[in-house]
């Protein structure tokens, strides 16, 4: 069971949320330099959903001709 701790203070929540944004950049930054073959194939399909999910959004698809990703 894990336990959960509950912030006290607008400030509390702050400087977990900055905490947990920390600790994302620097999982991210370790992925980024990890040789392709090597990264988790979970990690992998995320990023690349990431990825399509926002070159869909930012019409990246209209360039080529394309309404969207999938057409």
């Amino acid at each position: 069971m894990c336990a959960v701790t509950i912030p006290a203070s607008a400030g509390e929540v702050m400087g977990m949320l900055d905490s947990a944004l920390r600790m994302q950049r620097a999982a991210l930054g370790f992925l980024a330099q990890m040789d392709a073959a090597d990264v988790p194939a979970a990690a992998a399909a995320a990023a690349r959903g990431q990825l399509l999910a926002a070159f869909d959004a930012q019409d990246g698809s209209v360039a080529d001709g394309q309404r969207t990703a999938r057409t």
